[in-house]
């Protein structure tokens, strides 16, 4: 923000400090996740078919191999990134903006497919598949569980597999998707003889997708909360490197020292509850809710102007007649690193997005001093 006066705005004969009294900035333009040029996320997971004898992402293993190209081309592949492999689109990120919005989304992926299981299955009789896999009709899908995503009470959430999905699917996570759920690569689970497998030792032997044996419905926890590294905005930074105040050595997000100008900084934190209900007998119930804040309004800031407490120097007020303001949001960026299939953080700073029509505004106050 530039505003260049007609004339000089402070006495060049006296001493001045400047302070930020009011601010305001909305957050509507800037999604929690980390979201793609497009506007999608990340791809998260995919239900895979446990294609006996193929390697683990065999691309015989995806979802639409159950079923005729003519049939599913329509629900799945036209569409893939929806449909068969979960990721927030541009079209309803506006929808996913806390983690309880990403577990109901979740939830609705699965209950997708499953309605696709119950729909195609003539498909599949037509073709005469009606094996011991996925049964002869689409009423053994339709009162089946599938999967049911949840939160506890600690944010952590929480996969319930029927026991019919355990043998007959299992989930591919991507590497976002790890990092997001605190997962393993792999949801999948293998009963032998001698002992019981999860992750990817439960879905293969010998690097090959095995028979998932006498699995019963199992229950998957995170290994910390979703809200760790759902919302990855962590500050406003408003600077004014026209204001001629002292210039302050500051650590970039790159890890390297830089001059900066900075007048404020606003950290976005959102707020979590946990609610726990309880008898009359104090015993608590088995449902506890979790609940945070939708934190995309206006960032809004007011202080008494005679309680600021960071003031600073005009270090030369004389033809003071150009003033310059600029705002940026510094976010944690999750980086691919291909080496060890993993994600990393590096924080990020750049000019804040908003949406058509939306301004951020701020109140400067200037004082002389003896």
């Amino acid at each position: 923000c530039d505003a260049i006066l007609e004339h000089p705005l402070l006495d060049g004969e006296k001493k001045y400090t400047v302070e930020l009294t009011e601010f305001t900035c909305p957050l509507s333009g800037e999604h929690p996740m980390q979201l793609d040029l497009n506007g999608d996320s990340h791809p998260l997971l995919q239900v895979r078919y446990r294609n006996i004898g193929m390697v683990i992402d065999h691309i015989n293993t995806r979802f639409s191999h159950l079923f005729s190209g003519a049939l599913v081309d329509p629900l799945l592949q036209n569409d893939a990134q929806t449909k068969e492999v979960f990721r927030v689109r541009a079209n309803a990120a506006s929808s996913v903006l806390t983690v309880v919005d990403l577990v109901h989304a979740t939830n609705e992926y699965f209950r997708d497919l499953r309605g696709m299981l119950v729909s195609l299955a003539a498909d599949r009789v037509g073709r005469g598949l009606t094996d011991d896999v996925l049964g002869s009709s689409g009423a053994d899908w339709a009162g089946d569980e599938f999967v049911r995503v949840g939160i506890d009470a600690g944010g952590v959430i929480k996969f319930e597999i029927s026991q019919r999905f355990a043998r007959v699917f299992y989930i591919d996570f991507s590497a976002y998707g790890e990092f997001l759920f605190a997962c393993d690569s792999y949801i999948g689970f293998k009963q032998t003889a001698t002992a019981f497998f999860t992750g990817e030792e439960g879905v293969v032997t010998a690097g090959l997708v095995a028979a998932a044996g006498g699995v019963s419905s199992q229950v998957l926890s995170g290994a910390y909360p979703l809200s760790r590294n759902f919302d990855l905005r962590v500050a406003l930074e408003l600077e004014g490197p026209g204001l001629r105040i002292p210039a302050q050595v500051k650590w970039t997000t790159k890890n390297k020292q830089s001059v900066k100008f900075s007048i404020a900084s606003f950290p976005i934190s959102p707020e979590f509850r946990s609610v726990i209900s309880i008898e009359n007998t104090a015993r608590p119930l088995t449902t506890p809710e979790f609940q945070s804040t939708l934190f995309i309004g206006n960032h809004v800031f007011r202080r008494a102007e005679d309680k600021v407490k960071e003031r600073y120097l005009i270090t030369n007020p004389q033809f003071y007649q150009n003033i310059r303001v600029t705002l940026d949001i510094e976010r944690r960026n999750v980086i691919y690193n291909p080496t060890t299939d993993t994600m990393i953080l590096a924080n990020l700073r750049t000019p804040i997005k908003f949406p058509p029509g939306a301004y951020w505004s701020a109140k400067l106050r200037f004082r002389t001093i003896k």
